[in-house]
């Protein structure tokens, strides 16, 4: 295992594919577009060419800021990824 953190690389195409794996998700494409857009910063764990974890901050870029989105692929779960993603 050897995890690489990326900051503010989350795309529509990765949120949905970790979604899809962690998750079942009902958003459309649309809906997951302008939200990205709108997060404030963003980070992506890799191990390989894998996605397997993801973080997002949400807020108002002023007074208020929070975790939001945070996913863990579940066999990568246990294994301080998410630690990793909320230290970023």
């Amino acid at each position: 295992m050897n995890i690489e953190i990326y900051e503010n690389k989350l795309t529509v195409d990765s949120y949905i594919e970790i979604k899809k794996t962690a998750f079942k998700i009902n958003n459309s494409k649309l809906q997951i577009e302008k939200s990205l857009k709108n997060d404030l910063y963003d980070v992506v764990a890799i191990d390989g060419n894998k996605l397997v974890g993801m973080g997002r901050i949400v807020g108002d870029g002023a007074i208020y800021w929070y975790l939001q989105d945070m996913v863990v692929i579940p066999e990568y779960q246990g294994k301080g990824i998410g630690r990793i993603i909320v230290k970023s």
